[in-house]
């Protein structure tokens, strides 16, 4: 379960818990007007994708990427693009189009190709005005058990910080209009406060602000975090402890500093993995032998591709 559609159960007031005014603006020139697309068949793919290109490019982030990618033939292919291409070229979109999305059969129109060329830029310049970035994507991820259920059961939360600077969670919206919605709003405020319920809550005791950022509007939102009261904070955390998005025996568990090495070393042991299991079969030299080490090599390329982009942006 997402914390997205989790926290879709909490009823807010009319307007959200907190007020849009709260919100202080930045809007950022535009040098590249955009064509707008009407009626888009995968609207959200089409968000996904200039996410995950900016996060790869940007050089910031790829762990959400790396997770996500479904092992096939076209997910190799499309990785392979991205590692050895450093532009936003045609061929570059549509690799990263084809990991973000997951009706592989899907072609973008020349129109949806400068629509995520353009956003993609806007958002790999607003990430460049907010450096440094001083963590990769924060990943919250635990199970805990709902015994009030009547036949208790486990509940696996998962959500994902964009992008944290020192002192701001940073949340991206591609919408065509303000994106400080009430969704929104908490979805934001929801990471805070379960980060200072985790294990790691020296982090975020020094967030000072919560900000969302729109590139299609090239503006920027950011709420100071005292100007929400103690009332609204203790009512948000009843909530979402109720839906279990805060484990009530603090126990959260959060993936936040050093992904590239831990994801890094992660990759070397399945590497050595894979090679112990081509050995084995090489030596089986059953049937169904051949098979097996063709689809274990197929991984083997996988993993090195993974490996190879690590060395190139060690080295950038």
């Amino acid at each position: 379960m997402s914390y997205t559609l989790a926290i879709k159960q909490i009823k807010q007031p009319r307007g959200g818990y907190i007020s849009s005014k709260l919100f202080s603006p930045n809007e950022y020139d535009i040098i590249e007007s955009l064509i707008e697309i009407e009626n888009p068949r995968h609207s959200s793919d089409l968000a996904t994708t200039i996410e995950n290109l900016s996060y790869w490019l940007s050089g910031i982030n790829i762990f959400k990427i790396w997770r996500n990618i479904p092992l096939n033939y076209k997910s190799l292919n499309s990785l392979s693009i991205l590692i050895h291409s450093s532009d936003i070229n045609s061929e570059v979109i549509r690799a990263a189009h084809n990991l973000s999305v997951l009706d592989l059969d899907y072609e973008l129109t020349d129109n949806e190709i400068t629509y995520i060329k353009i956003l993609t830029n806007r958002t790999i310049e607003f990430l460049c005005s907010i450096n440094p970035i001083s963590f990769a994507k924060p990943f919250f991820s635990w199970e805990t058990v709902n015994n009030r259920a009547k036949n208790s059961h486990s509940i696996t939360a998962e959500g994902e910080i964009d992008f944290m600077t020192e002192d701001t969670i940073w949340d991206i919206k591609v919408y065509k209009s303000s994106p400080l919605n009430a969704q929104n709003k908490l979805q934001v405020i929801t990471y805070y406060l379960a980060g200072l319920h985790s294990d790691q809550s020296h982090i975020f005791k020094r967030i000072k602000y919560l900000g969302i950022y729109n590139p299609k509007s090239n503006i920027s939102y950011r709420l100071p975090i005292s100007s929400i009261t103690n009332s609204i904070v203790e009512e948000i955390e009843k909530n979402l402890k109720e839906i279990y998005i805060i484990p009530k025996n603090n126990d959260l568990k959060i993936f936040v500093t050093d992904y590239e090495n831990g994801l890094s070393a992660s990759i070397n042991n399945r590497i050595n993995e894979l090679k112990k299991l081509i050995e084995y079969f090489e030596g089986k030299k059953t049937t169904h032998s051949q098979d097996y080490i063709n689809e274990l090599n197929y991984l083997m390329n996988f993993a090195n591709l993974i490996k190879e982009y690590f060395v190139k942006i060690n080295h950038s």
